[in-house]
């Protein structure tokens, strides 16, 4: 054990000389910082996106899944998306399936630009895959809506990539401070000696030492460090939030005149069924009186 203590922190230093690139997807876990995956990652992991679902049965599968459509997409390759469940997704390959051709495809886009909701990111987001509906949305709304859309994404990503080692580590630290506050504990009531304690404690401050020590490589990496890019974005927030305001402006204008015109047109319609209404009536009267006066002539005779 005192050899251990002795000549851990050399040990520690020669470690970490040492580039880890043996079976780099085997290794658990790959992210420190990672909280774990969530239930939709294990969701398209099992069984990919729903817009890739595209037979009910496997007659319709093959129909309508050609040969081509994989080909393209081994031929596109995948995107620079670090999350592997995103990598090989491709929008474009489904789109024609899904949108029914060029007249749908222009009617998601004018929904895009007069409403600022892209229908199959909305339809991910109601099923439940709020991250791959982000996604859609960045990569493929049109117009406005994509540029604020793909801002807003990688905002976030920066903010994830800054907030969540913090957060992990300060997790991760304070449940290791309380195993040693419970062998603190033990040591001042007498439950275990002195070198039990140091025994017991020593491995909880040397992984407190490697949260700290991988949470600073992190931070190292950015200009100023850690606060220096956190100050940058809090300043890309608050001018994204000044530009998501006025986006929200100008679409309560458009969505005022959208409104302005379907009350127009409805209207509009309503007028003509009811002129219709009213020469179909005035055409049953007339016949009903050349019926009657014929019925009336018949008796007659």
């Amino acid at each position: 054990q005192n050899f251990f203590e002795a000549y851990h922190t050399d040990k520690v230093a020669l470690l970490k000389m040492v580039d880890f690139y043996w079976f780099p997807d085997l290794a658990i876990p790959l992210d420190p910082f990672s909280w774990g995956e969530t239930t939709e990652d294990e969701f398209l992991a099992a069984v990919g996106s729903p817009f890739y679902w595209i037979g009910e049965d496997e007659e319709d599968e093959e129909e309508n899944f050609k040969p081509s459509m994989l080909e393209n997409i081994m031929a596109d390759g995948p995107t620079d998306n670090p999350d592997p469940n995103f990598r090989w997704y491709n929008y474009e390959h489904v789109r024609e399936y899904w949108e029914g051709g060029p007249l749908g495809t222009e009617l998601i886009k004018d929904i895009d630009s007069r409403y600022g909701i892209h229908l199959p990111a909305e339809i991910l987001f109601q099923a439940g895959l709020p991250k791959l509906a982000r996604e859609q949305e960045a990569r493929f709304a049109s117009g406005k809506l994509g540029e604020i859309a793909r801002e807003r994404l990688d905002l976030e990503t920066d903010e994830d990539n800054l907030l969540r080692p913090i957060l992990k580590s300060m997790t991760d630290i304070q449940a290791l401070k309380k195993e040693y506050d419970a062998f603190s504990a033990l040591l001042e009531a007498g439950d275990i000696d002195a070198d039990t304690f140091e025994l017991k404690t020593a491995p909880i401050e040397w992984k407190v030492e490697d949260i700290i020590s991988r949470l600073r490589k992190n931070t190292d990496g950015y200009e100023g460090g850690a606060r220096g890019q956190g100050e940058r974005v809090r300043e890309r927030r608050e001018a994204f939030m000044a530009k998501e305001v006025d986006y929200e402006k100008e679409l309560e204008v458009t969505r005022k005149e959208v409104d302005e015109e379907m009350a127009a047109f409805e209207a509009s319609d309503d007028d003509e069924l009811l002129d219709g209404a009213d020469f179909e009536w005035e055409e049953a009267e007339v016949e009903e009186e050349e019926l009657l006066s014929f019925a009336g002539e018949d008796d007659m005779e």
